[in-house]
């Protein structure tokens, strides 16, 4: 799920199911995505498994170089729980939600930019702060069909442009391989600024902040977790 799912089922089950539990999570300002333990989507997934009779399952606990260092074979259920447990070890990152500038690095899904805005909008001060998201693909980015516009009458069931955080002065997209879809996505694409040129994303943070702002940097943002 989705695997090989219908198109209704993925659908509903991305777009559906789950709204007012989205809609609670964002009231008083908490993130859905990264939820582990009791998390709907996570449920509905492995009851559709359960359903379809899958009898193995295989999941792998990636490095921050994108290589599998545990490998957990089996049963469904038993085999799941074992996998988190391990991860929940591996990936979770602090965050004291004060940092100035917030460097979110998209390694392993780097096909997929948005992953990483999560974190950089719940890391960010306040007060406001800039936000540094890397993803360069060079196969370039993923075809989301439910998410993605395709001109400018055709688009996913579920096509939403993303706003900007209120928090965010800046959002900047480094990526060595641009493509216009990306700024596409947001809601004021004029927020966003996306760069191959590194010294620019500097000259701009300086510029911002000065010389001395308090920086947190996260190499593999796409996977990490945090407790609050």
């Amino acid at each position: 799920m989705p695997g090989v799912s219908s198109y209704d089922s993925v659908l509903t089950h991305h777009g559906r199911t789950h709204q007012e539990w989205m809609q609670q999570r964002r009231k008083p300002g908490n993130a859905f995505a990264p939820v582990i333990d009791d998390n709907p989507f996570q449920a509905d997934a492995q009851e559709a498994a359960r359903m379809v009779g899958l009898d193995m399952l295989i999941n792998c606990v990636v490095n921050g170089w994108g290589k599998a260092v545990k490998i957990f074979a089996g049963a469904l259920d038993p085999t799941y729980q074992a996998g988190v447990a391990e991860a929940k070890k591996n990936y979770l990152a602090p965050n004291d939600k004060d940092s100035d500038i917030v460097i979110a690095n998209n390694f392993v899904k780097a096909s997929e930019f948005g992953v990483p805005i999560g974190t950089i909008s719940q890391a960010v001060k306040p007060g406001g702060g800039s936000g540094v998201l890397i993803s360069s693909s060079p196969s370039g980015q993923v075809i989301h069909y439910l998410m993605d516009d395709f001109g400018k009458t055709i688009s996913g069931d579920m096509f939403l442009r993303s706003p900007v955080a209120p928090g965010l002065k800046n959002l900047i997209i480094f990526d060595k391989y641009p493509e216009a879809k990306i700024k596409a996505r947001f809601d004021d694409p004029s927020k966003v600024i996306l760069t191959d040129d590194w010294s620019m994303v500097l000259e701009l943070l300086e510029k911002t902040h000065g010389s001395a702002p308090k920086v947190a940097v996260y190499p593999n943002a796409d996977t990490l977790y945090f407790n609050n």
